[in-house]
């Protein structure tokens, strides 16, 4: 996933949401969109949304550090959220479960 497609996530739906579809943390999402400076929507965007109230969008800041692939593991059926993961354990879990 690249800075922009996380943003737009992080704008399209409330993260919690967004961890039902993805096996991190909540901390570790935050984390995840901080060191990709990458803003998150303020307390009670979501419910102002939801009521038609003026929200305010904080738009994707410039940035001259170049980002690494934003990796987040989809969480599988009836799996409970994974806190840390490292590439490795990403790569054979994908594997396992891999239909091909």
């Amino acid at each position: 996933m690249t800075r922009i497609e996380l943003y737009n996530l992080v704008w399209s739906k409330p993260v919690s949401t967004i961890l039902h579809e993805y096996a991190v943390s909540q901390t570790a999402f935050k984390n995840i969109c901080k060191e990709n400076d990458v803003p998150l929507p303020k307390n009670g965007y979501w419910q102002k949304l939801k009521y038609n109230k003026k929200v305010v969008i904080i738009p994707l800041p410039k940035s001259d550090k170049t980002y690494d692939n934003i990796v987040l593991p989809i969480r599988l059926e009836g799996e409970e959220g994974l806190n840390s993961i490292s590439e490795l354990n990403l790569l054979v879990r994908e594997i396992k479960h891999d239909k091909r």
